[in-house]
């Protein structure tokens, strides 16, 4: 079962790296072929329909996990109940999309974001809506029920594999924003229609005994989605503050800019994949602990997380400020990258890869009205600096924004850890990889002027030098025998840190 279980992890996590990779490789064949204008309107389109994808489940992609995972026998019971729910849910957000239609007929989302045919691109976007929110909710029935692999087959696996197809049969036979934005809801949708076709093929057997009232149906989905209501409000939170930039920027700027700014906003992502995958264990890790009574347990899976995390995001985060000022030698020449910019977005990522698990402990701990409020707070202090300075300053302002939002909201967190747990997590070494990564990357990119242009040749060549340079460093300083044989035990200088 073990064995079956981490088989399950590897493929899940295999489509999560996937669809990465296949994402960041059709994307820039977007860019490429619509250039920078074009990108931003899809990318604009892109980022108003997730954040309104991750509210419309009614946070029961979440609340299902807990609910499905209870063993009490009645299987027929609990897919009532799911039924309902997702009736409920694919009410609200047809309704969702039927107001995005109106404010496109009316031509009311025209007057807010002022881009050629962009009220028909809103209709196709939002038809995809309560397919999307259907599979979300179904992809935590899957998850509750121990077949994680099947959804991420039917799912990250098959909508890689359709962009893969489509998006570069698009670049040759039809280069235009219209057939991008269809490709990206026809993946949404032959996903759904797949995982509903499974589904209708693995209900549950009818018990012999007569089942409930539908009034014990009702109940059961009430129940459910009063404990879904926290859980929306988190999701939307921080949805909000992945998002918030761009429909500011969607709405003042010009699609040029939002689509520069998209494109290294994606390449800035990369900077949490590492730390990403290695928290999977942590909240489960840490609940164990705290509920054990092993607060020293909780600080030390944080060290050992940070130990790990600080190091990988921090050389992201230096390659990425460098080097991403010639990223139009990858998107195409219609593309300039700033120099501010280049640092400002991989400094919010940064500094969220490494902290934000730090809202694990929170969470986990039983606080996670405090991780919502702390997160809340965050979300009106993004909205409230792009609704002050973006139509004045632009993408200088939408970055300076988000990474000082990432920062506030992480400290917050880190403070309240402490307070928590009674001790500072990490170590003061785990600050050094990102001002070091930086300064590495500045030399290598200097190298690399000395011998050759500003070409694609050369910056690969300089990059190669820089992965050179910060792994010797960081086998000198961060990954030596006696720092992993510690693990995460608090060190000396973190008294002085208290």
């Amino acid at each position: 079962m073990l064995r079956l279980l981490k088989g399950d992890v590897a493929v899940v996590m295999g489509g999560q790296l996937v669809q990465l990779a296949v994402g960041v490789a059709t994307s820039t064949i977007i860019a490429r072929m619509l250039s920078a204008d074009g990108y931003g309107v899809v990318n604009l389109l892109r980022s108003i329909f997730m954040m309104v994808a991750t509210v419309s489940p009614l946070g029961l992609d979440a609340a299902l996990l807990k609910y499905c995972g209870r063993d009490d026998g009645d299987a027929e019971g609990k897919a009532a109940v799911i039924l309902r729910l997702r009736l409920i849910a694919l009410a609200v957000s047809t309704t969702l999309a039927l107001l995005v239609f109106a404010g496109a007929e009316t031509g009311l989302l025209g007057k807010v974001y002022r881009f050629d045919n962009i009220n028909l691109l809103f209709i196709v976007t939002f038809l995809a809506l309560p397919f999307a929110t259907d599979t979300a909710i179904l992809n935590a029935v899957y998850r509750a029920r121990g077949q994680a692999k099947r959804y991420a087959l039917m799912g990250p696996y098959l909508q890689s594999g359709i962009r893969l197809v489509l998006v570069p049969l698009a670049a040759v036979c039809s280069p235009r924003i219209e057939t991008v934005v269809a490709i990206n809801t026809l993946q949404i949708v032959v996903t759904a229609v797949l995982i509903l076709i499974d589904m209708s093929r693995s209900r549950p057997e009818a018990a012999d005994s007569a089942p409930p009232p539908a009034a014990v149906h009702r109940a059961g989905a009430m129940d459910v989605l009063q404990e879904s209501a926290w859980m929306c409000l988190s999701i939307f939170v921080y949805s909000l503050m992945r998002s918030a930039d761009i429909m500011f920027l969607g709405a003042t700027t010009q699609a040029k800019d939002i689509g520069e700014y998209a494109a290294l906003s994606m390449v800035a992502q990369l900077t949490a994949i590492f730390p990403m995958a290695a928290s999977q264990s942590l909240g489960p890790n840490i609940s164990k602990a705290f509920h054990s009574g092993d607060q020293a347990g909780v600080v030390r899976e944080l060290n050992q997380y940070l130990m790990k995390a600080a190091p990988v995001s921090g050389f992201l985060f230096g390659g990425i400020a460098v080097f991403g000022q010639r990223l139009d030698l990858v998107f195409g020449s219609s593309f300039h990258f700033s120099a501010a910019i280049c640092f400002l977005l991989p400094l919010g990522q940064v500094i969220s890869a490494t902290l934000a698990p730090m809202g694990y402990s929170l969470s986990m701990t039983g606080r996670h009205r405090a991780e919502n409020a702390i997160l809340t707070a965050g979300g009106v202090v993004l909205v409230a600096l792009c609704a002050l300075f973006i139509p004045k300053y632009g993408t200088i302002a939408a970055a300076s924004a988000v990474a000082f939002t990432f920062t506030l909201v992480n400290v917050a967190r880190f403070i309240l850890v402490t307070r928590v747990t009674g001790a500072v997590p990490g170590r003061w070494l785990d600050l050094v990889p990102a001002p070091l990564a930086f300064g590495l990357a500045h030399a290598a990119q200097y190298a690399g002027d000395l011998v050759g242009g500003r070409d694609l040749l050369t910056t690969f060549l300089a990059c190669c030098l820089y992965g050179l340079l910060f792994g010797a460093c960081a086998f000198a300083l961060f990954i030596r025998p006696g720092a992993v044989a510690r693990k995460g035990n608090p060190l000396p200088a973190q008294g002085d840190m208290k």
